[in-house]
């Protein structure tokens, strides 16, 4: 999934779909306000048919009416077609779809679409790679609180990628994004307390940032986890295991689905 992948990617996805009118209007009240060219409606008819709330679930017409809408300035739907381009979801996947569609919401000032924006300068898809205009946009988006963002940001400072390698901006987002359930931060963040990577060595906390990861299903956390975890001592474990539990109670956000 386009930008944040993971748990990051459901909170974009959840924030991004805001209804307007189908909460309190029956469906043909909204499509007769759609078809008589009502942004709002339009977008709260995609809404409506991608999520199957008061009709029958058909990601083709959520397309379409997100196009429409997005077509007349309509800016959380100029982000949805764009999600539903790269992913390919009621139609083809279109990565230039996806690029047209962040680069206007992105203008105007959305930060899901400055992030999607970064993503695709990251990574070539509906435009050529430009490390350069992708951390121009991630730090776009971050000013305005993208998780997503902050976590992009941070992988390319932690692999010197398009900016110069710095731990400590990359463990600074890893540690905000965390709060999210960002788990390939958490994981990051125990392979630094790990190895020493910008921080000192520090067993105990790369087990906590482990556990955090391995809770969410990380894979490379889950490869990891074992051999940090034989390293200490029990009542090391038992103290990392408190100190996870009370890091879930103050951060409800960071706890696992399941």
């Amino acid at each position: 999934m386009k930008k944040l992948f993971l748990i990051l990617s459901a909170v974009v996805f959840m924030a991004t779909l805001t209804p307007s009118l189908y909460a309190q209007e029956t469906y043909e009240q909204v499509v007769s306000k759609a078809n008589n060219g009502d942004t709002s409606a339009q977008y709260s008819l995609a809404v409506m048919y991608e999520t199957g709330k008061g009709i029958e679930k058909n990601l083709a017409e959520a397309r379409k009416w997100y196009e429409t809408a997005a077509k007349a300035g309509h800016i959380k739907a100029q982000e949805n077609i764009s999600r539903m381009s790269y992913d390919g979801l009621g139609g083809p996947k279109d990565f230039n779809a996806a690029f047209y569609w962040d680069t206007l919401s992105a203008n105007a000032g959305s930060p899901v679409g400055q992030q999607g924006l970064g993503y695709l300068y990251e990574h070539g898809e509906g435009t050529n790679v430009n490390l350069d205009l992708a951390v121009y946009w991630y730090k776009k988006a971050v000013d305005q609180g993208s998780p997503a963002a902050m976590h992009n940001l941070g992988m390319l400072y932690y692999f010197g990628k398009g900016v110069p390698q710095n731990y400590a901006i990359a463990r600074d987002f890893f540690e905000k994004t965390s709060k999210e359930g960002n788990d390939v931060g958490q994981y990051y963040l125990g392979v630094m307390y790990r190895d020493g990577l910008g921080v000192p060595k520090d067993i105990i906390k790369a087990l906590f940032w482990l556990t955090l990861s391995y809770d969410n299903w990380n894979p490379d956390a889950t490869e990891a986890y074992p051999a940090v975890k034989a390293s200490l001592t029990d009542q090391q474990v038992k103290e990392v295991l408190i100190r996870v539990d009370q890091y879930y109670i103050d951060n409800p956000n960071a706890e696992p689905w399941f």
